[in-house]
């Protein structure tokens, strides 16, 4: 069994909490500042519209509070990935495309602040405090691995079949990608003309719909292992990214049915996102159960191997505040485990010999940052959704 201790001393240092809308115009703030219980250093993830949510539904003087005394900041970031489709013949055409437009986030969100706080008292000092934290995320340009991702065919089984809702739909949605060029950063689809796609509310989707969970699986590793930190992320985009970190370990140790992540799971963890969501003043209550946890992390640290360490330390954390009163919805932390797998497989070998034959340049970057330490761990809120389902008919 992995040593508790180290683990927890990993988990409690930093993670990115990729942005969730409730609905259209209501970011999923509650989640944000929930993780801060476990996280000592805590970046929201945001792209889009999301910075103007932001700005506009989380008061100013909460939000600097939590920037300047509670570790949080914001990672900016404008080039990101896209999928589009277009009809091509009898088969459908998928291009994944990078945007990358040239926005200047600090003045961006000047901008903001002038537009939804004209008269807020001290105007400026606030754009400026918060400017301070916002950090724009440059990635590079990943759609060449995205379109790999889409080639595996048993990646995009497992994927498919979670995401169908039954076994006539994922028939329906059998899939068969293949490259339209050498060069192109395009895929051709071949799959009925007259397929029609729907989503679990019954709306009509494009096809290309299911398959941004593949997108932002691979998007979200490279974003991790470049943070090297922990991420709180959509239940799916979690299982695509452990289904393919398994992978990249089972090819370059040339092993199958690792198990390389432990499930571990608080069941009484209350709705306290849902609480700050539905009205955001419950933030400044929170706060102090913030402060709590300072103290109650140095206890944590000092607790040896224990597999209900993370449900001890959030009773303990909570015990005797308003929260207890919540309802209870839990939640899920995978822990990666396999550190000490991936180095006795791969150092006796030599990684650039294994790496370098069985992986893709995308796979060799996140074996390389495993190789160097980084553990991606989930956080996944039982409160959502579990999976997204699709499901399809002919027209």
């Amino acid at each position: 069994m992995p040593n508790t201790k180290a683990i927890m001393s990993n988990k409690f240092k930093k993670a990115v909490i990729i942005s969730k809308l409730s609905n259209v115009t209501h970011l999923d703030f509650g989640e944000v500042v929930e993780s801060m219980l476990f996280y000592e250093d805590v970046k929201f993830y945001v792209k889009d519209n999301e910075l103007e949510i932001l700005i506009k539904s989380v008061p100013p003087n909460i939000l600097i509070t939590l920037i300047e005394d509670y570790g949080l900041s914001i990672l900016w970031t404008n080039p990101h990935l896209l999928l589009a489709q277009k009809a091509k013949g009898q088969y459908i055409n998928f291009g994944v495309g990078f945007q990358n437009d040239t926005i200047d986030v600090h003045t961006k969100v000047a901008a903001l602040y002038d537009h939804y706080y004209p008269n807020k008292k001290g105007l400026k000092q606030i754009i400026n405090r918060v400017n301070d934290r916002i950090n724009t995320y440059h990635t590079e340009d990943i759609t060449q691995q995205v379109l790999d991702d889409l080639l595996d065919h048993e990646y995009i089984n497992y994927g498919l079949n979670r995401l169908a809702s039954n076994n006539e739909n994922l028939k329906r949605l059998g899939f068969h990608f293949f490259r339209d060029s050498d060069n192109s950063c395009l895929l051709e689809l071949k799959s009925p003309s007259n397929l029609q796609i729907f989503d679990s509310t019954g709306h009509a989707v494009q096809i290309c719909k299911p398959f941004e969970a593949f997108l932002h699986a691979r998007e979200q590793l490279v974003l991790a292992s470049s943070e090297q930190c922990n991420i709180s992320t959509l239940p799916l985009t979690a299982e695509l990214m452990t289904y393919k970190t398994n992978s990249i370990v089972q090819k370059a140790t040339d092993t199958s049915g690792l198990q390389l992540f432990q499930d571990e799971f608080i069941p009484n963890f209350h709705k306290i996102s849902e609480k700050i969501n539905s009205d955001i003043n419950n933030l400044e209550p929170f706060i102090k159960i913030l402060d709590k946890s300072r103290s109650i992390r140095k206890w944590l640290s000092e607790i040896e191997d224990d597999k209900n360490v993370l449900s001890d330390y959030y009773q303990k954390l909570t015990e005797t505040t308003w929260v207890e009163k919540l309802p209870t919805k839990g939640i899920r932390f995978l822990i990666f485990s396999g550190a000490g797998i991936i180095t006795d497989a791969i150092f006796p070998s030599g990684l650039g010999t294994i790496a370098g034959t069985l992986l893709g340049a995308g796979d060799a970057f996140i074996l390389d940052k495993l190789l160097h330490r980084w553990t991606p761990n989930y956080k996944l809120d039982k409160g959502l959704r579990s999976i997204q389902s699709y499901s399809a008919k002919l027209k």
